[in-house]
């Protein structure tokens, strides 16, 4: 209730993301709805394993692709896409390739499909 007042509202859905837990709370004239409280072990985690996997697809190799690496990159280029879907077919949109650097130095180039693709 409060992230609504914070916006000068009374009435919404907040939905807040985690590293394990991603839950939608109703709240109506400032009080939360118990009973219609949605909560799935759907977070930050399962979206940093899919860009691991994503990304070792992409480098063909495993070696830069530990987890806290993959935590970095996904904080640091990932979003959800405002209006525009997922890219499905062959990614020819390299302009929109974000650069990474990797701990030992390295910059690899993420590409659109991993950015909106792992988060949507």
């Amino acid at each position: 209730a409060l992230s609504l007042f914070s916006t000068g509202r009374t009435r919404g859905l907040v939905v807040e993301s985690g590293e394990g837990l991603t839950q939608a709370v109703p709240v109506f004239e400032g009080y939360a709805i118990p009973h219609a409280i949605f909560k799935m072990k759907v977070a930050g985690h399962d979206i940093t394993t899919r860009v691991q996997a994503m990304m070792a697809d992409e480098l063909g190799e495993t070696s830069h692709t530990s987890y806290r690496v993959m935590q970095a990159l996904k904080e640091k280029v990932c979003a959800a896409a405002a209006s525009s879907p997922i890219p499905t077919g062959p990614d020819n949109s390299d302009e929109e390739a974000r650069s990474f650097e990797l701990p030992d130095g390295k910059i690899i180039q993420v590409s659109q499909k991993v950015r909106l693709g792992a988060p949507e």
